[in-house]
């Protein structure tokens, strides 16, 4: 079971862990999901200076592909899902993105910019063609539990670039819980009120 949610998924399985408009995921259905995409990720090939960049709108799919970043203790890039190809692709190169999560919405310009930028591996939901397909991608991954002992690594934010080139900056140490291992890094967000406490959450601006 992910270390992410084998608590929830012990106690509550049937019970809904995310949603949004097209589908309610529960909790066990999230577990396996996470295991699998985290071994998938692991698997991928990517170097240890690599991030993964997600180009998405709003999404279940969305949520869980930074979930299995970062419980593979890779960093991701979450991107403004309104920019043109061009300003993808100097994200792209500038993070050192070495995988592309797309929506439907954004599967054009996500292939145009990871051609131009060299990244190879685009992994795409709901999407007719083009991008490896989501569920493919997550197949490739066992159902096994991933290890936990890889360094967290904090979100790269881009700016807006209003005044030149976007710049690139870390989660600040305030905002990300941090730890050792990934271990550590899920015990101090459980412990820690102002990380996650009890209850739903409701997202409502692009994440």
């Amino acid at each position: 079971m992910s270390i992410a949610t084998r608590d929830f998924a012990q106690e509550h399985p049937d019970a809904v862990a995310m949603g949004d408009e097209r589908v309610d995921i529960t909790w066990r259905d999230l577990d396996l999901c996470l295991n699998q995409l985290t071994n998938a990720i692991l698997n991928a090939g990517l170097g240890s200076d690599q991030r993964i960049a997600v180009f998405a709108e709003n999404a279940s799919e969305t949520v869980i592909a930074h979930l299995g970043g970062i419980l593979a203790g890779i960093s991701t890039v979450p991107i403004n899902f309104h920019l043109t190809a061009a300003e993808l692709q100097y994200i792209l190169e500038d993070s050192n993105a070495g995988m592309l999560f797309v929506g439907p919405e954004t599967a054009e310009r996500g292939l145009e910019a990871a051609s131009a930028a060299g990244v190879n591996l685009v992994v795409g939901w709901r999407c007719d063609s083009g991008p490896v397909p989501w569920h493919d991608f997550i197949g490739r991954g066992d159902q096994s539990e991933p290890p936990t002992d890889m360094t967290p690594k904090p979100f790269l934010h881009y700016t807006s670039g209003t005044t030149g080139r976007p710049k690139g900056t870390n989660t600040p140490p305030t905002m990300f819980a941090g730890g050792e291992s990934i271990e550590e890094h899920i015990q101090i967000v459980r412990s820690a009120p102002r990380f996650a406490g009890p209850g739903v959450s409701m997202v409502v601006s692009p994440l």
